[in-house]
């Protein structure tokens, strides 16, 4: 019970955040809204206030903004089709703008709540005897990269140097000047994995959380592209996708950890929906962005028939992946 109501929680405010985006900037670009809702199906609550209708809807697994003239030609005044190209854009890229505002005020607030304030990649303390004890890392030099790798944030520099193999090139920053050593990692029984012996800083204030919750989107967002260039090279695993099954797992297995792991990942999750909703693919924002830009190229838009084809051919084969990805979700479970 506890996993799905953790799950409807996180996901009912990533799509509230995302379709309130489209809403806000469809009324304030004068853009006529028949309805604002919250989840798929019939009504349970409903309100009409002016020409919108609000509705909270039975199956919480979506929402939608439905605005005049969005999907077909309205001669209507304050209708989408009728807008400029500039106005529709604001109102197409709100929701994902929206999502990766909420990923960055949740993963903010995690190391403020929490009191554990975040960690540097300013060096707080040598282990003695340990492989940069020998290479002479001292407490206070800042990690700029290893073997070529620029170090923004702590939990790079972890991957780094799991990934070492043999001598390894460290750059820290000490007294303002660059200084090139030589560490070799070793080997930690207790706890599986590579080490240096070497403990970071940690900052408690604001401007230091900002920084590093921004330092830290970035990380997520190269991870995401890297993994749709691999995707589009046939290098990605199957294994790296998580459907709406796999999503309830991750939610249940975060929930047990306190709710302070739950903002996190509602931050890591929205940014994921941010960015991806913004690939140029039929049927996502990104799609009708796509359709906006080859509108401004051509002088003319395209007809609303043939976008709507195109939107509903995406929308199909979307739908099979979620199907094949959810089927792969449900395999792994057994």
């Amino acid at each position: 019970m506890r996993t799905a109501i953790s799950f409807i929680i996180i996901f009912n405010i990533m799509v509230f955040v995302h379709e309130f985006g489209h809403y806000f900037f469809a009324r304030r670009n004068g853009i006529k809204v028949h309805e604002f809702a919250l989840g798929m199906g019939p009504a349970i609550l409903k309100k009409q206030v002016g020409d919108t209708l609000y509705a909270l809807r039975a199956l919480p697994i979506g929402g939608f903004v439905k605005m005049e003239g969005e999907d077909d030609e309205s001669n209507d005044p304050e209708s989408f089709s009728n807008k400029s190209p500039w106005q529709r854009f604001q109102v197409i890229v709100a929701g994902s703008v929206n999502n990766i505002l909420l990923a960055f005020l949740a993963l903010f607030l995690v190391p403020v709540l929490s009191g554990n304030g975040v960690i540097t990649t300013t060096i707080d303390a040598v282990v003695p005897d340990s492989p940069a004890y020998h290479a002479g890392i001292e407490a206070g030099d800042k990690l700029y990269s290893i073997d070529g790798q620029k170090i923004n944030i702590y939990f790079e520099s972890s991957m780094a140097i799991e990934q070492a193999e043999g001598p390894t090139e460290f750059v820290v920053t000490r007294n303002g000047e660059q200084k090139t050593l030589t560490v070799t990692p070793a080997f930690d029984e207790a706890e599986q994995r590579k080490i240096v012996g070497i403990n970071y800083g940690i900052r408690q204030d604001v401007l230091s959380i900002a920084s590093f919750t921004l330092k830290q989107m970035s990380f997520f967002l190269k991870a995401v592209v890297g993994f749709l260039v691999n995707a589009i090279r046939g290098q990605a695993s199957m294994d790296e996708v998580a459907g709406p099954v796999g999503l309830v797992t991750i939610v249940g297995e975060t929930a047990k950890f306190g709710w302070l792991n739950l903002l996190n990942l509602l931050g890591v999750l929205s940014l994921n929906l941010g960015i991806i909703n913004l690939l140029p693919i039929p049927a996502l924002d990104g799609g009708r962005l796509l359709f906006i830009i080859i509108e401004l190229l051509r002088g003319k838009p395209v007809s609303k028939e043939k976008e709507a084809w195109v939107h509903m051919i995406g929308m199909v084969l979307l739908l099979l992946l979620i199907g094949f990805v959810t089927f792969n979700d449900i395999a792994k479970l057994f």
